[in-house]
């Protein structure tokens, strides 16, 4: 294969990353996704006795850190996970002021590089709806190396499709990618994300290692 054609092939993912990265270095993310107040789904989740006490917890797709910081406050040992260097930096600025204790590694989160059946808890907050078709068997089987036997994943991600630019989560692509032989999982039911300055339509599941 040429060097030319090998470059057209990695345009997309250049450019995919190139756009993250502007959002967190001009600060356009403040606009559309970030919010102060932890996720209510996620509240709930913990109010339930989902992650043991003191557990290994992951954000995967951390962004600038919101969730990972919450739940090391609450007393988790946590690792945050992004391949954004931008979102990475202003996540650590974050938990340095909220003296929270978190792991932060830039890598890609099909493939994390950390250790097998390690996480108590694997938190995605509307990743999996930004994976494409082709890398969403990689996400999966990463996350299923990642759990504990018993860990869970708390998954939320748009149910509005591609016209919002989103690859939509519902019962067929969780069906599709999740192996029933390796995950058992729960209803997959509408939640609304709420942000600083909006809200987004989605689907919540939460799939568990058997």
């Amino acid at each position: 294969m040429s060097k030319r054609k090998n470059q057209q092939q990695q345009t997309p993912i250049a450019n995919h990353m190139q756009y993250w990265e502007e959002m967190y270095q001009t600060g356009k993310y403040l606009n559309l996704w970030d919010y102060k107040q932890p996720s209510q789904e996620l509240v709930c989740f913990i109010a339930a006795g989902l992650i043991p006490i003191y557990g290994n917890c992951l954000d995967i797709g951390c962004g600038a850190g919101n969730e990972a910081i919450f739940l090391a406050q609450l007393g988790y040992c946590v690792t945050g996970i992004d391949f954004s260097a931008n979102a990475l930096e202003i996540a650590k600025e974050r938990a340095k002021i909220k003296n929270a204790n978190v792991t932060w590694i830039k890598r890609m989160v099909a493939d994390t590089g950390l250790s097998g059946n390690s996480f108590d808890f694997i938190n995605d907050r509307a990743c999996f709806h930004h994976i494409p078709e082709n890398e969403r068997k990689q996400y999966a089987n990463e996350v299923y190396r990642l759990l504990k036997p018993g860990g869970r994943l708390l998954l939320r991600g748009s149910r509005e499709g591609k016209e919002r630019g989103y690859i939509e989560v519902n019962e067929e692509a969780i069906d599709k990618f999740f192996d029933k032989n390796s995950f058992s999982r729960g209803q997959i039911l509408p939640v609304t994300l709420i942000f600083d300055t909006g809200k987004l339509e989605c689907n919540i599941v939460v799939l568990t290692k058997k």
